[in-house]
């Protein structure tokens, strides 16, 4: 696996897509898009093929899941 680039939270760029979640979770692309079409996963269609992840909501999204404990 590519060495990350992200260092901390101020590194994850507000707007990201697929590769950069697979690189912010230490997962495949494949995971990273399986991840993104989970229901509640907040994901933002911005055109054919082209699905993008808000930052804010992203971290909102990772606090819920860390409270829930990952299933």
């Amino acid at each position: 696996m590519k060495e990350t680039t992200i260092r901390n939270l101020d590194d994850i760029p507000v707007v990201f897509d697929c590769k950069k979640l697979a690189e912010i979770l230490g997962v495949s692309t494949f995971t990273a898009r399986t991840i993104m079409h989970q229901p509640g996963f907040p994901v933002v269609i911005a055109g054919p093929r082209r699905h993008r992840i808000y930052k804010p909501a992203f971290l909102q999204w990772i606090e819920e899941q860390a409270k829930a404990g990952i299933k």
